[in-house]
């Protein structure tokens, strides 16, 4: 019997209280909001038990002067919590500053704007570190068996807007006879970086850069020997389809030029 008196003294304050809330904002619309019917629609207390009031185009169409004077008035009247002032996607915030005793302008944006902004950093953020991968190369034989060719090779990621990239990279070259055994090979591995330079009147894209790479190179019986080279690297590339067509010149111990093209998947759509 205890228990179920008590559950019942419970309810009836929790409902007490409710009802007594209920009041103040019944009160709130009666009172005061009502006198200002043109500007106002309508009131609800949102789940963190702060005021909310939709407004007309009328309210946000009031200079700051206008605007302030009303808010003053409903915000001393309702200092229980912040009061937020809806109107189609944007929103206020508003408070009582006891120091200037008027109301303050605590906050406002649009629901619109937020969303856009965090859609479009969040691309930006994507679009900063496409992936690529370059393939180039280059075949030479004639009919006494003479051959001489090259791979190269990169794959990375493009930085900073598509102005800087940095990759790592493979190449592979042979010169010789393939009836001769003093046929030497050679094969590198290494890292490069480009700054590129955009002319997008033309789809153009100058670079410069730098690469360093050890490369192992083998001669008929001879060792194999190790070797570390840096490069200085000029280039040039057409953006054409989904990446572009590149030319480079890589300029260190040796001097050679590729041809290939760039995939990048993204890029056709990123353009639109």
């Amino acid at each position: 019997m205890k228990k179920i008196t008590t559950t019942l003294f419970l309810l009836i304050i929790i409902q007490g209280l409710f009802a007594q809330n209920l009041s103040k904002t019944e009160r709130f619309n009666n009172n005061i909001l009502s006198q200002y019917s043109t500007y106002f629609s309508g009131i609800l207390l949102n789940e963190k038990n702060q005021l909310e009031i939709t407004a007309t185009n009328l309210f946000s169409e009031l200079n700051t002067t206008d605007k302030q004077n009303i808010m003053n008035i409903l915000v001393k009247e309702w200092q229980e919590s912040f009061v937020i002032i809806v109107f189609n996607t944007k929103r206020e915030l508003w408070g009582w500053s006891p120091s200037t005793d008027k109301a303050i302008l605590v906050d406002s944006w649009d629901l619109n704007s937020v969303v856009k902004s965090t859609v479009t950093d969040h691309i930006e953020r994507t679009n900063q570190m496409p992936w690529f991968f370059y393939i180039g190369g280059m075949n030479y034989f004639d009919t006494d068996s003479n051959i001489n060719g090259a791979l190269n090779a990169h794959v990375g990621v493009f930085l900073l807007k598509n102005k800087w990239d940095v990759a790592l990279t493979f190449s592979e070259s042979i010169q010789g006879n393939i009836d001769d055994e003093t046929s030497s090979i050679q094969a590198g591995i290494g890292a490069m970086t480009r700054l590129h330079f955009p002319i997008k009147k033309y789809n153009l894209s100058p670079n410069v850069g730098v690469q360093l790479t050890t490369y192992l190179t083998a001669s008929g019986d001879d060792a194999a020997v190790f070797s570390l080279t840096p490069s200085l690297l000029v280039g040039i590339g057409w953006y054409v389809g989904i990446g572009s067509i590149d030319a480079s010149v890589s300029i260190g111990k040796n001097f050679v030029a590729t041809v290939g093209y760039t995939f990048m998947p993204k890029f056709k759509k990123k353009k639109k």
